[in-house]
């Protein structure tokens, strides 16, 4: 389905007159694991900053995934439908949704070889010029994230990476990740980080950095860390200089408990020590940094059906990141932080109420170590 198929379906379904419309400045231009991520505005400057920024309020970097190809709204000003949410029960802008603790998303997936790369149905530069430009306009931050379980990202050259990289960078870009699930081999895998690591150093140079994550799939068990296509990127990512981060994909272990921490009665993973498991056996067995490690959990009802990630969970994770100092925590996705949806991937598959798993993060990142206890006790959705 094009966009312009997408938009008019958009519109006989909502209707013109409850289309959100907005006037804008325009100031600014099987192993475990192996299935799983599927694929206002206001003059320049009038913005007051959203919530704490990242620096002061945490060192772990807060950033959900946002699924690209659901929940898009019209914009009459750029004539053009752009990133959504349905999370509050009506399709907002993304900027209305997101609550001012979240600074950061992680926007998924772009697909293709870089420079030609496509976002689900979209092309590039028309993600870039309407998508990325209202996020700016509204100074949220953006992880642009590469692949995941339905695409395939592939890069050959530095004068490639450089192309696709300069269509995002901008004052709000954080970061570039590499979602490597599907379609990736020895080969593509090399010619990828050998471009990446060309163009960080490059950037480097010019006294820019270039932040770059691997998303994995991940084992979550004592004795076992990455699969043989998370292996293959990391040794790739070192033979070619890249500094770079590892996000491990702590969800959908597998049927079972072979491939997890479990929990008490010993036939469901704990989702909460499996996740810190993961982290630990990385460390441990590829000598990848603590500070180097990220965390990406399923909120709610994972792909696996026995397998649910609680807001307790959540808290839980969030709270050993912070205490070993982790680089990032994200959970896929934000449109599935609320319990009621038209489908799994816009709604948690729990009870725990709209935000429960954004807020459980950002008050735990930000909460003093004094306090960390009392918020861990009094816990709402002990098992939502």
């Amino acid at each position: 389905m094009n966009r312009l198929i997408k938009l008019i379906t958009i519109l006989l379904f909502t209707g013109l007159s409850t289309a959100v419309f907005a006037h804008c400045e325009k100031t600014q231009g099987s192993e475990p694991g192996q299935d799983k991520l599927d694929s206002q505005c206001a003059p320049s400057g009038s913005l007051a900053p959203r919530g704490l920024s990242q620096t002061t309020a945490a060192k772990v970097l807060f950033s959900p995934y946002k699924d690209v190809g659901i929940s898009e709204v019209w914009d009459n000003d750029l004539n053009d439908v752009v990133l959504g949410s349905q999370i509050n029960g009506q399709l907002q802008y993304l900027s209305d949704a997101l609550p001012k603790t979240v600074q950061t998303v992680t926007l998924g997936f772009a697909t293709g070889p870089c420079g030609g790369e496509n976002w689900a149905y979209i092309p590039a530069q028309q993600f870039a010029d309407h998508d990325i430009y209202r996020l700016k306009q509204h100074n949220i931050n953006y992880i642009v994230s590469t692949g995941g379980a339905a695409g395939t990202f592939t890069c050959n050259s530095q004068q490639g990476m450089q192309t696709f990289l300069e269509r995002y960078d901008s004052a709000n870009f954080v970061g570039l990740d590499f979602d490597i699930e599907n379609g990736y081999n020895a080969s593509n895998l090399h010619s990828l980080m050998q471009s990446a690591a060309a163009v960080q150093k490059q950037w480097q140079r010019q006294g820019k950095q270039l932040r770059i994550s691997l998303t994995l799939a991940t084992f979550g068990i004592k004795g076992q860390s990455l699969n043989s296509m998370g292996e293959t990127a990391v040794n790739e990512a070192k033979a070619a200089g890249l500094t770079f981060n590892v996000n491990l994909m702590t969800m959908d272990y597998g049927t079972g408990v072979q491939s997890c921490t479990p929990d008490a009665s010993g036939s469901r993973c704990d989702m909460a020590q499996s996740a810190i498991v993961a982290a630990e056996q990385l460390h441990s067995q590829h000598a990848i940094p603590l500070s180097r490690i990220e965390l990406t959990p399923m909120i709610g009802q994972n792909d696996t059906p026995d397998e649910v990630t609680s807001v307790r969970d959540m808290q839980t994770i969030s709270q050993w990141a912070k205490e070993h100092q982790l680089a990032a925590i994200h959970f896929w996705a934000f449109d599935r932080d609320t319990p009621t949806g038209n489908s799994s991937s816009e709604m948690s598959g729990t009870q725990a109420p709209t935000l429960a798993y954004s807020n459980a993060v950002t008050d735990t990142l930000t909460t003093t170590a004094s306090s960390s206890r009392d918020t861990m006790a009094t816990a709402s959705f002990n098992h939502s």
